[in-house]
């Protein structure tokens, strides 16, 4: 199983979450989408190719069938790489994802918002809500 974490970006509850699927005898890949080498800083233009290529690895290396996990912003990301690669990908698990992506952000701590989707599939922004459409999505809610 390859999993990723939200967007509060502690890798280290990622790991941990890794060590407990280990442990209970599961061949488990922790990988990180955001704040390492090779990836974005922040949360905005982050390609669903560098998760694509763990479960790629996983398939050739480890596992026939392979799972993903994610929760909260790794929820959607989990859905969304799910419907994308469903021919790569055998089970998808998705804790806690909001129902429709986010805009991209600059700064999660001080909510800079940019104009661009969180995520992006073969270079092109995946469908995301503004910020002043998730406004309206939470008062309809």
């Amino acid at each position: 199983m390859v999993i990723f974490g939200g967007s509060a970006g502690s890798f280290t509850l990622t790991e941990m979450t890794a060590e407990k699927f280990y442990e209970a005898g599961m061949n488990v890949m922790a990988v990180a989408y955001r704040d390492v080498e090779g990836a974005p800083s922040t949360l905005s233009g982050i390609p669903v190719e560098l998760i694509a290529n763990a479960v790629y690895w996983c398939k050739e290396n480890v596992a026939e069938k392979i799972g993903i996990w994610g929760i909260s912003l790794g929820g959607q990301l989990a859905l969304f790489l799910g419907s994308l690669y469903n021919d790569l990908i055998s089970c998808v698990v998705a804790i806690n994802p909001m129902h429709f992506l986010q805009q991209g952000m600059s700064s999660f701590k001080k909510m800079e918002f940019e104009d661009c989707s969180c995520f992006t599939f073969e270079g092109k922004d995946l469908f995301y809500c503004s910020v002043q459409e998730w406004t309206v999505c939470f008062l309809l809610n």
